[in-house]
């Protein structure tokens, strides 16, 4: 059965929302990739996905609500791995190990984690793992661009490109403002996507009740952009001057066409 055929299994094109259309294109793409993923087994097939004969390492630089997550775990499906300094702290306290005991102290106190203690679980997925690492969420500044170019050069491996994901404010406002969840089990809609199909039921469980989560209001998310705008601003000044610099589009909320732009300049570099 072809990709097609799979994805028509799934596919009603009558009365359907903007968000279904997204996530019925994802099914597409998803079958695709199930499909190209028996040529091979392993890096072989990733590498043939990526575009060219190596996995690149990179830098997503986007807005809260812009898409980046989703382009993200796309991309996580093909080979790479997403580096987020959360994530490396999180598990190394699930280690349990005395660093791992260290951090789960500072956190529990609400104290700041050391950058030495950051910079020290970077280098080490780093040495681990030295292609095909996308840095999510790190770095947020040009004195941690600069540490992460430093970490990069020791281990002899380069930053081959960072995306630069463009969505409108109003855009992503819209998106994250008209978001709420089911109070009983958590199933998200969205006023201006995917809605209940009986009013005021939930699909999932049946509750009736419904809640706007806090940082999903606009108040909360215009002050979480203003802030990731002086990071963007930053980040942009310091790496347009090395020329790695790729703008995609998350505007169209189509993750489709976003994912083909990233591939489009994989297949350049």
């Amino acid at each position: 059965m072809s990709y097609q055929d799979k994805y028509l299994k799934y596919t009603n094109f009558k009365e359907i929302s903007q968000e279904e259309v997204f996530y019925k294109k994802y099914l597409l793409y998803k079958a695709k990739y199930l499909e190209l993923k028996k040529i091979s087994e392993g890096a072989e097939v990733n590498e043939q996905i990526a575009g060219g004969e190596k996995l690149f390492n990179m830098i997503f630089i986007g807005p809260p609500g812009g898409g980046k997550g989703t382009e993200i775990q796309l991309l996580q499906q093909m080979g790479y791995y997403k580096v987020s300094t959360g994530d490396l702290l999180r598990d190394e306290v699930n280690k349990g190990s005395k660093l791992g005991l260290s951090i789960k102290k500072d956190m529990d106190s609400g104290n700041l984690i050391k950058d030495s203690i950051v910079n020290k679980l970077l280098n080490d997925k780093i040495k681990e793992r030295n292609n095909g690492l996308i840095f999510d969420g790190y770095p947020r500044n040009v004195k941690q661009a600069k540490k992460l170019d430093s970490m990069m050069k020791k281990n002899k491996i380069k930053l081959d490109v960072v995306f630069h994901l463009q969505t409108s404010d109003k855009v992503i406002i819209s998106r994250i403002a008209g978001r709420y969840i089911c109070k009983k089990c958590g199933a998200t809609y969205n006023k201006n996507g995917v809605q209940p199909k009986k009013e005021g039921i939930c699909d999932v469980c049946g509750g009736k009740e419904f809640k706007v989560r806090d940082d999903d209001k606009i108040s909360v998310v215009t002050k979480r952009l203003n802030e990731y705008h002086e990071i963007e601003k930053e980040l942009l000044g310091y790496y347009s001057k090395k020329k790695i610099v790729h703008v995609v589009s998350g505007e169209e909320g189509d993750q489709q066409i976003t994912h083909q732009q990233v591939l489009d300049v994989f297949n350049k570099l």
